[in-house]
């Protein structure tokens, strides 16, 4: 090898060793960042260990532990780690809309209808989404919630004390009809597009309701592997768009859409976030489908998570995807073509028949 190669390499690693944990966190948002940051202020957050000041430079940025990022990065098919909260806001409410069974959320008597007041002793009155998502996500591996469930006319006040697990659910299934196929994708975990265009290739030729309610998260490439199987060759499926050129890409449809020309409704809701979000938004862009439901929760950056020291890592928002348009779903969401405000249960089995999105889309469809 090159001596002066062996040299070079020799003073990075001690210039990266070097650095203390601020100049650390300063170099990562100054080389990853997707948006232009101001380094004086960042610095003074930093030094002053303002949590809440990060938030405003990157509303997704936080300091996290380097095993929980491994961990999260590592689920695959079937499996998820969370506490297994699907809520939404709902006017001034933020309520449950689906627990997972066998969740943390689950075991802990958490159920749909189950409005929450407060996450580790903060209120969430008056929060966004986002905001709410902040709460949830810095919680660590423990979260207390304070809730309120109305039964028979009466409020019950209760708290719950969570503990982030890997609990298992689906990663997709399939439910068959004569002439309509409904694709529900719960999670999206690597692989997933292999998976669907090899145990739903009887859904070729036949309308199509694909269920992303309560679905989010997904790396570029999962999004990819999921929009290739209905996506004609050559289309700009979406983008990912960042000041560092190494982020900033377009992703286009390869010749393995095995499922081309299909009639196509998505059903969404107010937890439909990031990849699931871009989903819908390129089917309807590219193959004409209808967005059934509510506002999308409006999350389009990607996050990722760089070593700080050997315990600390620091998450913050590398780039954000768009469909083919262009569309900016940051903050705002996707707006359906056909709005259904109805609560969705998170388990559809037996309930598919009553559930008012889905016969929405029968009805388009047919």
């Amino acid at each position: 090898m090159n001596f002066k190669l062996i040299l070079l390499t020799i003073l990075l690693v001690f210039s990266a060793c070097g650095r203390n944990k601020t100049d650390q966190m300063l170099y990562i948002f100054e080389r990853h960042s997707a948006l232009p940051v101001d380094m004086a202020r960042l610095k003074s957050v930093l030094v002053s260990n303002q949590e809440e000041g990060l938030k405003k430079i990157d509303r997704y940025a936080g300091i996290t532990s380097l095993g929980e990022a491994q961990t999260v990065a590592s689920l695959s098919s079937g499996e998820r780690k969370g506490f297994g909260l699907n809520a939404r806001l709902n006017g001034d409410e933020f309520c449950i809309e689906s627990v997972p069974e066998g969740s943390p959320a689950f075991d802990a008597g958490i159920r749909p209808g189950d409005c929450i007041l407060s996450i580790n002793n903060k209120t969430v009155k008056g929060l966004d989404p986002a905001g709410i998502f902040r709460l949830i996500s810095d919680s660590g591996d423990v979260m207390e919630t304070g809730l309120i469930r109305i039964t028979a006319g009466k409020e019950n006040v209760f708290k719950a004390k969570l503990w982030k697990r890997l609990f298992s659910v689906p990663g997709f299934f399939v439910l068959n009809d004569k002439n309509i196929a409904y694709l529900r994708i719960t999670q999206l975990y690597p692989g997933i597009g292999l998976e669907i265009s090899r145990k739903g290739g009887y859904l070729n030729g036949k309308k199509l309701i694909i269920d992303l309610r309560d679905t989010f998260g997904g790396s570029p490439k999962e999004i990819a592997s999921v929009l290739g199987l209905f996506t004609g060759q050559g289309r700009v499926m979406f983008r990912t768009m960042s000041r560092h050129q190494g982020y900033t890409a377009e992703y286009y449809a390869g010749d393995n859409a095995v499922f081309p020309g299909m009639n196509i409704a998505v059903l969404v809701n107010g937890m439909t976030a990031s990849g699931a979000e871009i989903i819908a938004a390129s089917l309807r862009e590219n193959a004409g489908a209808k967005i059934i439901g509510t506002e999308t929760f409006g999350m389009g950056g990607v996050q990722k998570t760089f070593r700080v020291d050997k315990k600390t890592g620091l998450r913050l928002t590398v780039c954000f995807m768009a469909p083919p348009s262009g569309e900016n779903i940051e903050s705002r969401g996707l707006r359906p073509d056909k709005r259904i405000d109805a609560r969705f249960g998170g388990d559809v089995w037996g309930r598919l028949p009553n559930d008012a999105s889905y016969k929405e889309a029968v009805r388009l469809l047919k």
